[in-house]
């Protein structure tokens, strides 16, 4: 897989039922391609772990069988109007992956001033007493922040810029909670 590359992984055709021991070993190379960024060969004697650079989204109807995913992200659907609309057109898929591929691929690093970093801290631990969240989901918090100032062209995370994160994270998480899940 080239750097960069969203792997895209759909769970909504499971169902229940076993799973064999090729399975299971299956679903732990996944676990470890997604936790890891690694992808593991199995060479009968021994297994090779490969390092990618990639981002991977898992689309579940329920919870993840994948194990120790980083951030639980429920739909909230408006509407179930199929009329096709702008988002969905070629050029717009394309722009997104132009952003995607220039947000993942800049390799400059994100400058956290002190007043943002003493926020961004006691928001988090705000959030964590609030939602009962593990401490992992702050380093997905800097990466959702750097993505947030990149497409914005800013090297610098501004105030403003962690508050549409907060906010944006702040939903998900009151989904989380009302659809009964445990949150990331």
């Amino acid at each position: 897989l080239a750097p960069g590359t969203l792997l895209v992984l759909d769970e909504t055709r499971l169902s229940e039922g076993t799973i064999s021991g090729e399975g299971v070993k299956a679903l732990g190379a996944i676990g470890t391609l997604i936790t890891e960024q690694k992808l593991t060969c199995d060479y009968q004697s021994y297994d090779v772990h490969i390092p990618l650079e990639l981002s991977c989204v898992v689309v579940s109807k329920q919870r993840s069988i994948i194990k120790d995913l980083e951030v639980l992200l429920p739909m909230n659907p408006q509407s179930l109007d199929r009329t096709p609309s702008k988002a969905s057109m070629p050029s717009s898929l394309d722009a997104a992956r132009l952003l995607l591929g220039l947000v993942t691929r800049r390799p400059c690093p994100l400058q956290i001033p002190d007043n943002a970093a003493h926020r961004l801290s006691a928001d988090f631990a705000e959030v964590r007493q609030e939602f009962q969240v593990n401490s992992g989901l702050c380093h997905a918090w800097l990466s959702l922040a750097r993505a947030q100032c990149l497409t914005f062209a800013e090297e610098a995370l501004t105030l403003s810029r962690w508050q549409a994160v907060l906010g944006c994270e702040r939903q998900r998480l009151q989904r989380c909670r009302e659809q009964r899940i445990a949150c990331c």
